[in-house]
């Protein structure tokens, strides 16, 4: 959602012609558990240590934000 929203800024932006973007990688989680058998929401519930009635609403936001942006 960031870089598609970035890019539509940049797009509006005068000196757009001026900007020098420079990715960076970075290490995803290696130490990731066995996911299976656990729905979204469980698996940011148990991460985040909240209850799965608060992961989903927020889970629900950012597939909001990101439909907003044209992402599935």
């Amino acid at each position: 959602m960031g870089e598609t929203k970035f890019k539509k800024a940049l797009e509006a932006f005068e000196h757009k012609d001026e900007v020098e973007i420079v990715f960076k990688s970075f290490q995803l989680d290696m130490g990731k558990e066995d996911f299976n058998g656990k729905d979204v929401h469980e698996i940011i519930a148990d991460k985040y240590n909240i209850a799965y009635e608060q992961a989903k609403p927020n889970n629900d936001r950012v597939i909001k934000a990101a439909a907003e942006v044209g992402l599935n």
